[in-house]
């Protein structure tokens, strides 16, 4: 079974990696993915980035969402 994955927050802009390979910049909708578990990971210049270690797709989901709000990387500068 499959289902769509939405991946939505704040900055949009954000790079997306799904195990390691990058998918897109946010916000993105209906990218298909398996049922299983996958490492998430949502990345933004200027921003701390956020790790989902194991997000899990069940096969009883037919759409599942990431809501994720980057918070600003203050030892950095840009």
């Amino acid at each position: 079974m499959a289902a769509f994955l939405n991946v939505v927050g704040y900055p949009a802009g954000a790079t997306v990696f799904i195990d390691g390979i990058e998918i897109g910049l946010t916000p993105i909708y209906y990218h298909m993915l398996k049922t299983g578990k996958y490492r998430i990971e949502v990345k933004k210049l200027g921003y701390l980035p956020e790790i989902r270690e194991e997000f899990t797709i069940f096969s009883t989901e037919r759409k599942k969402s990431m809501v994720y709000n980057l918070s600003r990387d203050e030892g950095l500068v840009i």
